[in-house]
């Protein structure tokens, strides 16, 4: 099986079982091929907490992102 047959095989599984999928693959890297996260990169993901515990009403849906950046039609 080709690397594009699989992954259109995988494409047809239940969202569950490929997110279970990703999982054990990203659980498969060896250490040294796991990307880090840089100091800046964690303290932008702790101000995003920080903000979202803050103001939690002010979150917008994936479907609204998802519908502004590619639009149908």
């Amino acid at each position: 099986m080709t690397r594009i047959e699989l992954q259109q095989a995988v494409l047809t599984l239940p969202s569950s079982e490929r997110l279970e999928l990703v999982h054990a693959l990203w659980e498969s890297l060896p250490p040294q091929d796991v990307p880090s996260i840089s100091a800046e990169e964690l303290a932008l993901i702790d101000e995003g907490i920080r903000e979202y515990e803050a103001n939690p009403g002010d979150v917008v849906s994936w479907e609204v992102v998802e519908a502004e950046l590619w639009p149908k039609g």
